[in-house]
């Protein structure tokens, strides 16, 4: 509502207008009212600088609000999907297996439907690096009874200590 000019300051250093704004902020209204008597130019001038500083700290307020409220939305939007993939591979119990145990048997005999059919689409490239995958990695149950077994061993033995049994 000021309508200060953008270029109003355009040649004064950030510092110089920030010390200017900080002491506005810190004076009281009596002691504006003296500088206007006094010196009404001065005043003018702290009080544009006062305003102009605390339009720019109230914009990139602001847009740092929005950017905060966008990596919130991506966050929870990232958190869902994974959650909804997660559900898509426990929903089907050995699902991962099953596509290797598939993918062991069309390497295995490729002739007829498979050589004609499937390799053109899947390639057997693909088919040979997912049967690799397939020996690299454990089913999910497995990993997940791993990682319950070492989480119960270190809190047994985080209890052992506490009561001062022998290990």
């Amino acid at each position: 509502m000021i309508d200060l000019p953008p270029n109003l300051f355009e040649d004064v250093p950030f510092d110089f207008l920030r010390h200017y704004q900080q002491q506005v902020a810190v004076e009281s209204p009596s002691h504006l009212r003296r500088r206007e008597a006094v010196d009404p130019t001065q005043l003018y001038t702290l009080l544009a600088a006062f305003c102009w500083v605390r339009q720019r700290e109230i914009t990139d307020d602001v847009v740092e609000s929005l950017l905060r409220v966008l990596k919130d939305i991506q966050t929870r939007a990232e958190h869902g999907e994974k959650r909804r993939l997660v559900s898509d591979v426990a929903r089907i119990h050995g699902k991962q297996q099953l596509l290797f145990r598939l993918a062991e048997a069309m390497l295995a005999d490729p002739n007829g439907v498979i050589e004609e059919v499937l390799y053109p689409i899947v390639g057997q490239q693909q088919l040979e690096a997912l049967v690799a995958e397939s020996k690299q990695t454990r089913p999910l149950q497995h990993a997940v009874q791993e990682r319950i077994s070492a989480s119960l061993s270190i809190r047994s033995i985080r209890w052992m200590k506490r009561f001062h049994w022998p290990m």
